[in-house]
């Protein structure tokens, strides 16, 4: 059974170092990359909510939001997993929603995974304090 390697990838451009990383230990390990991307919307509707509901005078859909933000990390999936791929890695992909860390805690359980592979910030240093697997960070 090959090795599964986590990769959490958020809404930036700067996921290539690291699924970079996570293709080169997955190499080293005869592994498998499962690289997810979780929507969480909440944050972003609370913070327009608290600032009386419209952002810049434009009135907020939800149902846009949502999808905006899904269809925009189908399309970082889809480069982190052709990027991981590019070098013979098996990689499968997932969009899921809900807060980072506790989406990328429960994926690794069901999963099995062996180690999470991430960048720098506020998601990494919670896994660090919460994972019982080797959390990998990898600086942007």
């Amino acid at each position: 059974m090959n090795v599964r390697i986590l990769v959490g990838i958020d809404g930036s451009q700067r996921f290539a170092p690291v699924v970079d990383a996570a293709a080169k230990l997955a190499t080293d390990e005869h592994g498998e990359l499962i690289i997810v991307y979780a929507v969480d919307w909440r944050p972003i509707a609370e913070e327009a909510e608290a600032a009386g509901g419209p952002i810049t005078g434009t009135p907020i859909d939800p149902d846009a939001l949502i999808q905006g933000l899904e269809a925009e990390g189908r399309t970082f999936l889809a480069q982190a997993a052709q990027r991981a791929t590019h070098d013979g890695v098996a990689a499968t992909h997932e969009l899921y929603t809900g807060n980072p860390v506790d989406v990328l805690l429960t994926v690794a359980r069901d999963e099995r995974c062996a180690s999470i592979v991430v960048g720098e910030g506020h998601v990494a240093r919670e896994l660090l304090h919460r994972a019982s697997i080797p959390v990998h960070v990898v600086a942007h």
